[in-house]
């Protein structure tokens, strides 16, 4: 069994509000309570165990107990009840600016940061470029703090973080701050810590962040920890909750806590159409011998039991289904069982059941993991209806070319428009289509996307290199 690196066993965190300074004097220096004072739990009875090499991402709403949690295992701050037990050097990026001086340049602030990590001089010189590289800030190292972005900051506090290969690394919602390009890097970091037995604690409100490289997630709300599993089905389960109005919220929370199958089973349920969704109505097997004959078709037993459909604000969406495209553009039989580079559409009816305005529509295609491969919109000015009057239904259509491989997908839907002056979802479906691609058993692509490669290889004679603009290669 692996070596557990975490171990938080009952904790809870109590604060006091008090009503004057003298109910915190006579609280904090008689130790004296006052009658009537109220109490606001941020954590209640919170247990888990994280091991070796194990990215546990934490999820909840603002308010949740999240960054509490993760201060009390960094050990910033006690818990009122509980045990917090972590083995190992521990490196936390928690807030913004946390453990720097802002009157020192980034290179004294690295040796300042580093040595409160546990680092020595020495250690920390030997690292040094190392970091400075990964900020990517050299141009500014030697230029105080204070004159640094908030980006150019958070840059340089996950360099050292990283980069001194800590055993146990917290990270809480920083790395939103970066651009993508960063972002994507620190990403990749975390895999490579991971993979050389990093123990990750990692918050975010990204769900393609927390399924992609997270094995475990756990659900906080109110200071209560609601699930503790995969990151597929917490997300499933937390993005429902999301969008649920308080009323119906409450009752959900409540059948989540009682663990009641139906709402705690959504990532075994995509693991299962996973396999189920490879069987078509002609059978695979079959379908494979039929090589480039292949054709797409319909299998009613295709239905995702992950489907979430959101409250409607206005709007609801009807029939969504997956038909075929002609080569005059006109719609053919509805299919979900795809062939590669075929020209689909995903097709549904909004029926408004109040006026709307500015209103736009969309589609998006996931993985089983829940990541986002990609989608279409009608978002751009031009594309949106002005106005739309309740009791109008309109037809939305989403043209793709078929450019996946042999595996199972999901696909979400939505319309949205102006309320208020902002735009917010008017309804959303989220896994309410499923299909799958048919395999060909001569092409040799692989993974999930269709690039179109043209593999093949050249003998060279001794002592000739390859000319890459004339390869005599075989096409596949």
């Amino acid at each position: 069994m692996s070596e557990v690196r975490i171990a938080v066993e009952g904790v809870s965190k109590q604060y006091f509000l008090y009503r004057s300074p003298g109910e915190r004097l006579l609280h904090i220096g008689l130790n004296i309570v006052p009658r009537g004072i109220e109490r606001f739990n941020a954590l209640s009875d919170i247990s888990f165990n994280v091991r070796r090499g194990e990215c546990v991402g934490i999820i909840g709403r603002n308010g949740s107990g999240k960054s509490t949690l993760l201060y009390i295992i960094a050990n910033t701050l006690s818990p009122s009840r509980g045990t917090v037990r972590v083995n190992g050097r521990i490196a936390a990026l928690l807030e913004l600016g946390s453990g720097f001086n802002p009157e020192f340049n980034g290179r004294e602030n690295i040796f300042f940061y580093a040595s409160m990590l546990g680092l020595n001089r020495a250690e920390i010189s030997e690292r040094l470029e190392e970091i400075i590289d990964f900020s990517g800030i050299r141009d500014f190292i030697d230029r105080p703090l204070k004159t640094y972005s908030s980006g150019m900051a958070m840059r340089l506090a996950f360099a050292v973080t990283s980069c001194i290969d800590p055993e146990v690394l917290i990270v809480d919602e920083a790395l939103s701050v970066g651009d993508e390009a960063f972002q994507r890097k620190c990403m990749m970091r975390l895999t490579r810590l991971k993979e050389n037995g990093t123990t990750i604690l990692f918050v975010s409100h990204s769900a393609r962040s927390v399924t992609e490289l997270c094995d475990r997630a756990i659900w906080l709300d109110r200071g209560e920890m609601l699930m503790d599993g995969p990151p597929d089905e917490v997300m499933v389960a937390y993005q429902r909750f999301s969008h649920l109005d308080s009323e119906r919220a409450a009752a959900y929370r409540q059948q989540v806590k009682e663990r009641d199958p139906e709402f705690l089973s959504q990532g075994e349920n995509r693991k299962a159409n996973k396999e189920k969704l490879l069987l078509t109505a002609a059978g695979q097997d079959e379908a494979a011998e039929l090589g480039s004959g292949i054709t797409a078709s319909f299998d009613p037993n295709m239905v995702p039991e992950s489907i979430v459909i959101h409250e409607s604000h206005g709007a609801l969406i009807e029939q969504p289904r997956i038909c075929e495209v002609a080569a005059d553009g006109s719609l053919g039989a509805v299919v979900n069982t795809l062939v590669r580079g075929r020209d689909y559409a995903i097709c549904y009816i909004v029926r408004f059941t109040e006026d709307a305005q500015d209103v736009a529509f969309s589609a998006n295609i996931q993985t089983v993991n829940g990541t986002m491969l990609g989608g279409g919109s009608l978002l751009k000015e031009g594309q949106r209806l002005v106005a739309v009057r309740a009791g109008e239904e309109v037809a939305a259509q989403h043209v793709f070319s078929c450019r996946l491989l042999r595996e199972s997908f999901f696909v979400s839907v939505g319309c949205s428009g102006l309320r208020h002056g902002e735009r917010m979802p008017l309804h959303r479906i989220t896994d309410a289509l499923m299909f799958t691609v048919l395999t060909e058993r001569d092409y040799n692509g692989n993974g999930l996307v269709d690039f179109a490669f043209r593999s093949g290889y050249t003998i060279l004679p001794a002592g000739e290199h390859l000319n890459p603009s004339a390869p005599n290669s075989a096409e596949k």
